[in-house]
């Protein structure tokens, strides 16, 4: 008996063979997360501003991967879990289907309809025959507006509502019309924070480009925790672009969009990109001098911080 295939029967053979696969590849439960047969997927959120007043807007984009057959089925559900409100609905763009790059599903989050400090916004991806759902956040801050013309640098401040934070930002006036500067504070960790040093600051500078000088002071138990936590000076840092951190290395991409971490003092005393040793670049963003720092005696303790950066979007804390 001939034990060799026909090519009709070695066709047919090689059918079989890249069906099972397929199959393997969508219903196989290899794994914990094959939940169901289902591909797993992951869905994270970004927000093109941190803060935003209340005569603002941010678009928050949701970017769901492998952008398989997300485009016609499944949808995304866009919350505000921090006022428990639906912000909206949408399926994410046809155009990543059948291919291994993100999908995306986009809103706009006007300022009027948020809270006062952080906002959680949550998009869930519901899924599809083919994909499991799953879900991301991110955090857009409802802050304080200051509007500034093109006379004179453009000076803001705020403090935070617990009283453990207090800013001052500083930034070059717009070359014509007008800017504006939002500044707000949250409790959310930075993922390079130390517990227990104050309220996270998130601020926003509409179209301006050049240094930013800004002075974070930390008051009562937390600057008497800053202090004894980085008593030569500390500042986890989040920015919208990759920068060098203290140890030279950069700064780590997180899942909301930022890169983080702590910031290097602009006098190059850091540890340089060579990782041997050479000074840090005296470039922005950076920490200007060491701390400052008031006991309590009369008047609550006092940490004070001052930092220069280039980004208009950043999230800074100790």
């Amino acid at each position: 008996m001939n034990s060799c295939l026909s090519r009709a029967g070695l066709r047919t053979t090689r059918l079989g063979a890249a069906i099972a696969l397929a199959a393997l590849a969508l219903g196989a439960a290899a794994s914990p997360g094959w939940a169901a047969g289902r591909i797993p997927t992951h869905t994270a959120l970004s927000t093109s501003a941190i803060a935003i007043g209340a005569s603002q807007s941010a678009t928050v984009t949701a970017r769901i991967l492998p952008g398989l057959l997300v485009g016609p089925n499944g949808a995304v559900n866009f919350t505000d879990a921090t006022t428990d409100v639906v912000l909206d609905t949408e399926h994410p763009v046809s155009s990543c289907l059948l291919l291994f790059k993100p999908c995306l599903a986009t809103i706009t989050v006007p300022g009027s309809s948020l809270a006062p400090g952080p906002n959680e916004i949550v998009g869930a991806y519901s899924g599809d025959l083919v994909e499991a759902p799953s879900s991301g956040t991110v955090f857009v801050y409802l802050g304080v507006e200051t509007v500034c013309g093109s006379k004179g640098s453009c000076e803001a401040s705020a403090t935070s509502a617990d009283g453990t934070a207090a800013v001052e930002i500083s930034t070059p006036p717009p070359a014509s019309g007008t800017e504006q500067v939002v500044i707000s504070f949250g409790t959310q960790p930075l993922p390079c924070s130390t517990p227990g040093t104050g309220d996270t600051l998130a601020f926003t500078v509409t179209g301006a480009g050049g240094q930013k000088t800004i002075g974070y002071d930390l008051f009562g138990a937390a600057a008497q925790a800053a202090e004894a936590a980085n008593p030569s000076g500390y500042l986890c840092f989040g920015s919208p672009t990759v920068f060098t951190t203290a140890s030279g290395a950069p700064a780590t991409l997180a899942s909301d969009g930022l890169y983080y971490g702590p910031l290097p003092a602009c006098d190059g005393t850091g540890v340089g990109s060579s990782g041997l040793g050479a000074p840090a670049p005296p470039v922005p963003p950076c920490l200007v001098g060491g701390p400052q720092y008031t006991p309590s005696t009369t008047s609550p303790a006092e940490y004070a911080q001052t930092f220069i950066t280039t980004a208009a979007d950043p999230r800074a804390g100790n």
